[in-house]
């Protein structure tokens, strides 16, 4: 009878992403179905779920597309949506090139 945690939680939650919040705010609102938004952003359902239960965080790139399916299902989400595309395209920014966006000082200035 000593069984682990583990065994008992099939999978963690972590904090809910802008995306997880985004898909928990259309279901309140019922504009559209996880079903329609998986379809027109071509991310399987499961993973839609998995985000908005807080269980896994999409790529930027399913961000991207779920934030493009957003704006044509539940134009009244387009200001999240934006952010959400923003916010993807700059993870892909920094992915590709990390030192990109943050200046890196000479070290004697910091000395």
């Amino acid at each position: 009878m000593n069984e682990s945690r583990e065994s008992t939680t099939p999978r963690r939650v972590r904090r809910l992403s802008a995306a997880g919040r985004l898909l928990v705010a259309i279901g309140r609102t019922g504009t559209c179905t996880l079903d329609d938004v998986a379809r027109r952003s071509q991310i399987p359902t499961r993973r839609l779920e998995d985000c908005r239960d807080g269980i896994l965080s999409l790529d930027p790139e399913e961000q991207m597309r779920l934030a493009a399916a957003m704006l044509a299902l539940a134009p009244e989400y387009e200001r999240k949506a934006y952010a959400l595309y923003g916010q993807a395209q700059a993870a892909l920014r920094m992915r590709e090139d990390p030192d990109r966006s943050h200046q890196i000082y000479p070290r004697d200035r910091f000395l």
